[in-house]
């Protein structure tokens, strides 16, 4: 068959239009799948947040019922009824010692009223709009204590960098965090950081002392809640940590 103009045209329509009715399935495809996990995040967060307010309204429920049984039992001249307080379970050592280090982390980095500059996108927050965060992660346990590897950062820059968020975003992201790391530790702390990292992962690293760490952190703790104005310590974390030797030592 001779080619003429026509049939060349013709073909390479013909050829158009498929690309494009592939392409336009291949990106359906993806947004299909996109929209899936989207909807199964938001499913399992709602379910959460459930779970958390009919856990809050069963205590609440309970603690109104015993307040309402001695209140009627004070008009009755009878004497009321003392509960036992539940009992909160003990959390591990290094999970104590990380949640105080990255209080020390937040209160080291905020000035004496609560307010500093987010450490990845250096706009400056309030106390509660700050979180602690590990550059890299909480994981690796023989580095999740590291004073460098935890700063005050935004919630905001907090949540790009969790595993669904965009990769493009995360980078850049991270790219900032290590530039101010820089800034305010210098050069070779940010590859102390990533031979850190490398030891962990060929298992060259040495395991924290959680027993001789903790008390360090608290006393640290009080020192730094001296120079802070805003409100006191919310947890008392001396005594935390007495019940919580006492409770390993019985065991």
């Amino acid at each position: 068959m001779l080619k003429t103009k026509e049939s060349i045209e013709l073909k390479r329509q013909k050829k158009w239009e498929m690309l494009k009715k592939s392409t336009q399935f291949r990106y359906d495809v993806l947004l299909n799948k996109y929209r899936a996990k989207l909807d199964g995040d938001i499913e399992k967060r709602r379910l959460k947040h459930e779970r958390k307010i009919n856990a809050y309204l069963n205590k609440k429920k309970v603690e109104y019922q015993r307040r309402m049984k001695n209140e009627i039992r004070e008009m009755e001249n009878k004497p009321p009824v003392v509960y036992k307080k539940r009992v909160s379970p003990v959390k591990k050592p290094l999970q104590f010692a990380m949640e105080l280090a990255q209080e020390n982390a937040k209160l080291r980095d905020t000035n004496a009223e609560g307010v500093w500059r987010c450490i990845s996108c250096h706009q400056i927050k309030e106390w509660k709009e700050l979180a602690w965060w590990h550059r890299y992660t909480r994981r690796y346990s023989t580095m999740c204590l590291m004073k460098e590897n935890i700063n005050a950062q935004c919630h905001t820059c907090n949540y790009i960098t969790w595993p669904m968020g965009s990769v493009k975003k995360k980078t850049e992201t991270n790219n900032e965090y290590d530039k101010s790391i820089v800034k305010k530790y210098g050069e070779e702390w940010l590859q102390k950081l990533k031979t850190a990292v490398y030891n962990y992962f060929h298992n060259k690293a040495k395991a924290y002392d959680l027993y001789k760490e903790v008390p360090k952190l608290i006393k640290e703790n009080e020192e730094l809640w001296k120079t802070k104005n805003f409100y006191c310590p919310r947890r008392k974390w001396r005594e935390l940590w007495a019940t919580h030797e006492e409770v390993t030592l019985k065991k």
